[in-house]
């Protein structure tokens, strides 16, 4: 399952997302990173 979800999040980024530049693309990864993060504070 975790690799169905890994591939599925890769897909989604790479081809369904049209950056525009590489800071657009670090950007929405800073994002999608602190939401993460975020998230393992609050469940730990």
């Amino acid at each position: 399952m975790k690799k169905i979800t890994f591939l599925k999040t890769f897909f989604q980024t790479r081809w369904l997302h049209n950056f525009r530049s590489r800071e657009a693309l670090e950007n929405y990864q800073k994002k999608q990173l602190a939401a993460y993060m975020d998230f393992l504070k609050r469940e730990s």
